[in-house]
């Protein structure tokens, strides 16, 4: 009997980039943020600039959000931070992502994790943005 993990990565190699995206930010938006970093390194791995720079922002951005609920502040917020900055950086050619509504939802969660001090349980009590698709007007 093939193990969950072994089944896991070869069902990733079956799928298209596309379909490994769509199932990434599917993941992101469930919370299930580590499993979203697995997905969309799969992608990046593969990838060209200024794609390659993009995918690299949001995987930074989803393990990021893996630390907060950890309560890793200091991972949670080095990782956000850099993630945030890559996508601010990559610009709107990415058009497949609503980068600017992510990163909307990602400032103010940056903000309160800088203000936190070690111990500070409510930090992961805070909800995540959602990963939404461009519209393609």
């Amino acid at each position: 009997m093939l193990s969950l993990f072994f089944r896991y990565h070869l069902f990733l190699v079956s799928l298209s980039e596309t379909d490994l995206i769509r199932q990434g930010v599917e993941l992101f938006n469930r919370g299930e943020f580590f499993a979203c970093h697995e997905v969309l390194e799969q992608v990046w791995l593969e990838a060209r600039e200024p794609q390659k720079l993009f995918l690299q922002g949001l995987i930074q951005i989803a393990v990021g959000f893996h630390h907060l609920r950890r309560n890793n502040l200091v991972g949670a917020q080095r990782l956000l931070h850099a993630g945030a900055a890559k996508l601010e950086n990559t610009g709107p050619s990415q058009t497949w992502i609503d980068s600017a509504a992510l990163l909307a939802a990602v400032e103010p969660i940056l903000d309160k994790v800088a203000d936190a001090k070690p111990g500070d349980v409510f930090i992961t009590d805070l909800a995540h943005p959602s990963i939404r698709f461009a519209s393609a007007d």
